[in-house]
């Protein structure tokens, strides 16, 4: 769930990178 980053920086990604910090 972590390529998500790699891809170009949308909304969606915004999310993801919050929901990353949150799961370390």
């Amino acid at each position: 769930m972590t390529n998500q980053r790699h891809h170009k920086p949308s909304q969606f990604d915004k999310k993801t990178i919050q929901s990353e910090m949150a799961f370390k």
